[in-house]
């Protein structure tokens, strides 16, 4: 499909926000005469997976995640609103959405009883915080206080069933089984810090005044981080 392609060829150079949106409305028509809005999930998923049961992906599939990949640095801090009518966009969500439930199975499918209730105790305390606003994935170099990662919480419950929830779970796991630390931020003004690896961990109150000055320090490049393909940051946060 070169979606890609056909949204730089169409956007020629341009970065204001009218350019991008025709841009993408031009990838958006010519995407919706392959694939028909009229198509049921089964459809879809049989357009972007060799085995959609799997969440295998095909060469379409990267193809439309490649598009993603361009189009985001134009649109990450759009409102909702701005992509919501877009059907490529509508069926990037539902595509991601799939691969990403898939992928934290994975997850519950191969490992330990054991370490699948370490991680979901941990979940819980995290998911347990009264007003919880946002969870900070802090660098483990010389560096430490830097953030790398900003995770919304918004959907970070355990009924709610939201594919960024599955997503944060997937993070958290790898933090849990590699090691790192996450600054969990509340609005009532408390801060908590998770120290994590080789499946323990603990946490910590930290310091308002200190906790204030890693989360100033955060960058539009680690909220990006924290997305997944489809979604905007004003749709998590």
């Amino acid at each position: 499909m070169d979606l890609t392609g056909r949204f730089t060829g169409k956007l020629g150079g341009e970065t204001d926000f009218n350019s991008v949106r025709n841009a993408i409305e031009s990838v958006d028509a010519f995407f919706s005469s392959v694939l028909r809005k009229e198509a049921e999930e089964e459809e879809c998923l049989q357009f972007f997976f060799k085995d959609e049961k799997a969440a295998q992906p095909n060469e379409l599939y990267f193809d439309i995640m490649d598009f993603w990949k361009t189009i985001e640095p134009y649109v990450w801090n759009w409102a909702g609103e701005d992509l919501k009518d877009f059907w490529i966009i509508r069926v990037m969500k539902e595509v991601e959405t799939v691969r990403e439930v898939a992928n934290y199975n994975k997850i519950l499918d191969q490992e330990t009883k054991e370490h699948l209730y370490i991680l979901r105790r941990m979940s819980e305390s995290i998911e347990d915080l009264p007003k919880k606003g946002t969870a900070l994935k802090l660098c483990r170099d010389e560096n430490a206080d830097k953030i790398e990662v900003v995770y919304s919480l918004r959907y970070f419950d355990e009924q709610c069933y939201h594919p960024y929830r599955e997503f944060i779970m997937q993070n958290l796991y790898m933090l849990l089984k590699n090691g790192g630390r996450l600054l969990v931020t509340t609005s009532q003004d408390e801060y908590f810090v998770y120290e994590m690896g080789h499946f323990e961990w603990k946490r910590d109150r930290m310091d308002n005044q200190e906790a204030y000055k890693i989360c100033m320090s955060r960058e539009d490049s680690a909220i990006r981080k924290g997305l997944i393909a489809g979604f905007v940051y004003d749709e998590l946060k």
